[in-house]
């Protein structure tokens, strides 16, 4: 089989919380007057800046705004050091040259004129003076979710870092934060961006992004690369990483995947770095898409020019008219009546916008909209500025109509692709390879107890050779695993007096299965020596000790001759004790009516290095316990649970 092309992208970054870019309306208050300048009259001098300035922060919490340094000078060429600190909704908003990408942002700043200035004596101090003491609007009653209320302090980022670092879920951290500092105002916004910053920066090895695609994908793409249709599908894995899916077309409008990618964020880098990568598949340096259909995601809109500057970039029109539709009912409430037959017009007449083929049906079809939806002025407001003079170019027939789109101008094909492959990605939280395999045999099932998977009603068509050599039965294969039934080389049983489980250990240790009471003698020296190591997995002291008891060899065997059931090694209890005490690795194999194949590893240190002696396996039969001989190479059941918590770090 050909393995798959793949390319990976260091450094994981959780998804950041954007800051909210408005803390109050951007409404300006001209006739509020508010004086807060008597709250700096009464500064003392300082010898350091940053405790002036600090002090002066305290001082406008008190009174209810934050401040921010305007303009500072540190001095030279004849000139005095000084520092002014304005109210942070002061100055003008001065548009950024770039293209915003946040949607519906908006300024802070309202004029304010509240002024302090810091001047540098000669006498090496620091004095301050009120410049201008007067507010044009009214100070907050409570400072949360002001940005620069709530930023965090460096001892702060250091226990969000300490905290993240141990797992410690948001709400947890926002919590210690407010109990060490019960003035504090950061909000959960601020953690989570704090968390993201903390787990992008330095050198670390775990996957942002990871693009793949077939070689078969790859040949078609270079055969048909003339449409391509991009978007997002979520709830496919456990680490909540959106699944990035770009699909093609054929010249037969048969449909075929090119790639995926699992990204980390939704953001412009992370489409720049997928579509980069998309196109290092094209062989040819003249071979590029012509068109390119997505949806209103900005940030992916952004990036396909920047990747493709010669593809014509088309927006999903199924997409769009949803969004109208929504944003109409929005407006409208559900006041009106008639509303249905309402969303019916509406639909009708977006598609005459949309098709328009000339720029006579397009200027029509638009004054109709406006004539029809005339009493949803707000409505109207929307749709224009906000989807049609954007986005028409990539929308309406009549500009898309001039490149070659092979009728390809919503997503659907993607959807339709989402939708296949979620046939086969059924949960978030997909199951592991052992459950994959177990699922192909249904009559063993050995890592869990699952529904039964019903028979397929077909016939195997074949001849039998009447001369095949027969295969050589082991006993007590038919309780293990169907799957393992290659990789065990034999099956070797012992006496079954009770003792089973402790000769197939005594046996794997050449010491003969008669010896079995060395090995409890070593599992007693385990299990009282890391007592506290194993009351953590055990949970209570009455569990330990029951298990304690049931190591310790008995003095007189029953009439039976069979030792009582307390007396057994049995899983998952004895398995850690196992593994550690002989730094092995232990497994236990059976099927799913007697329990479950796992695997146990030593809770301290690790394995010996040479493979034939670090490998124990206990065949779990009913009441009974057998000698299992594996091959190299073969597969492990997965690994028990309450290792993964408790072992030593």
């Amino acid at each position: 089989m050909v393995e798959p092309l793949l390319e990976l992208k260091p450094n994981i970054d959780e998804p950041a919380i954007e800051q909210a870019n408005v803390v109050e309306p951007d409404v300006e208050q001209p006739n509020v007057v508010v004086n807060t300048g008597n709250y700096f009259f009464q500064c003392e001098k300082y010898k350091v800046r940053d405790e002036m300035i600090e002090w002066c922060r305290k001082e406008a919490t008190k009174a209810g705004f934050t401040i921010v340094i305007g303009k500072s000078d540190n001095g030279g060429n004849r000139r005095k050091p000084y520092f002014l600190l304005s109210c942070s909704r002061g100055g003008v908003y001065k548009e950024n040259k770039r293209k915003l990408k946040k949607q519906d942002t908006a300024t802070k700043t309202l004029k304010c004129s509240f002024r302090l200035r810091g001047y540098f004596l000669a006498s090496q101090e620091w004095k301050l003076s009120v410049v201008c003491g007067e507010h044009n609007h009214e100070m907050a009653k409570t400072l949360e979710g002001y940005t620069l209320a709530g930023r965090l302090k460096p001892e702060e980022k250091e226990c969000v870092q300490e905290l993240t670092r141990n797992l410690v879920p948001p709400k947890n951290i926002l919590t210690t934060l407010k109990g060490r500092n019960p003035e504090s105002k950061t909000n959960m916004k601020q953690v989570y961006n704090a968390r993201e910053r903390t787990v992008g920066d330095g050198e670390s090895k775990t996957i942002q992004d990871f693009f793949w695609a077939h070689p078969e994908s790859v040949k078609l793409l270079n055969t048909f690369p003339t449409v391509l249709m991009m978007d997002s599908t979520y709830k496919t894995n456990k680490y909540k990483m959106p699944l990035f899916e770009i699909v093609g077309v054929t010249s037969t409008e048969d449909s075929f995947n090119v790639g995926f990618a699992f990204i980390a964020n939704e953001k412009e880098d992370n489409f720049i770095w997928a579509l980069e990568t998309c196109k290092s598949l094209l062989k040819s340096k003249d071979t590029f898409p012509k068109v390119i259909v997505t949806d209103r995601d900005k940030s992916l809109m952004n990036a396909v020019p920047i990747v493709f500057p010669n593809s014509t970039a088309l927006v999903c029109r199924y997409h769009v008219a949803k969004n109208v539709r929504a944003k109409f009912k929005a407006f409208c409430g559900a006041k009106e009546k008639n509303l249905d037959q309402l969303l019916n017009t509406l639909t009708v007449q977006w598609a005459s916008i949309v098709q328009s083929s000339s720029e006579e049906s397009y200027i029509s079809a638009v004054a109709e909209f406006r004539k029809v939806f005339g009493k949803y002025p707000n409505f109207l407001n929307y749709v224009e500025p906000t989807v049609l003079d954007p986005v028409k170019e990539n929308l309406v027939s009549l500009w898309t109509n001039r490149v070659m789109h092979i009728s390809n101008t919503t997503t659907n094909r993607v959807e339709s692709q989402h939708g296949v492959l979620k046939q086969y990605v059924t949960d978030c939280k997909e199951s592991s390879l052992w459950e994959h395999i177990d699922a192909q045999f249904p009559d063993s099932q050995a890592s869990q107890s699952k529904p039964s998977i019903p028979k397929r009603k077909t016939a195997r068509i074949g001849n039998l050779s009447p001369n095949a050599i027969p295969r050589r039965v082991i006993k007590y294969i038919e309780y293990m695993p169907l799957f393992m039934h290659s990789y065990i080389e034999d099956i070797i049983d012992v006496k079954g007096d009770g003792h089973c489980g402790f000769r197939v250990v005594a046996e794997y240790l050449n010491k003969g299965e008669d010896n079995h009471v060395v090995v409890r003698h070593k599992l007693i020296r385990e299990l009282t020596m890391f007592r506290k190591d194993y009351l953590s997995i055990y949970q209570t002291e009455e569990r330990l000790q029951y298990i304690l008891n049931g190591l310790y060899p008995l003095k007189v065997m029953p009439k039976s001759g069979i030792a009582l059931i307390e007396n057994w090694l049995t899983f998952p209890d004895m398995g850690h004790i196992l593994a550690t005490a002989y730094n092995r690795v232990v497994v236990e194999l059976t099927t799913h009516k007697i329990g479950h194949s796992e695997t146990f590893f030593p809770l301290r240190g690790r394995p010996p290095l040479d493979p034939s002696a670090r490998m124990m396996c206990i065949g779990m039969v009913p009441n009974h316990c057998v000698y299992v001989k594996l091959k190299d190479g073969c597969p492990l059941p997965p690994t028990c649970k309450e290792w993964k918590n408790h072992r030593a770090p």
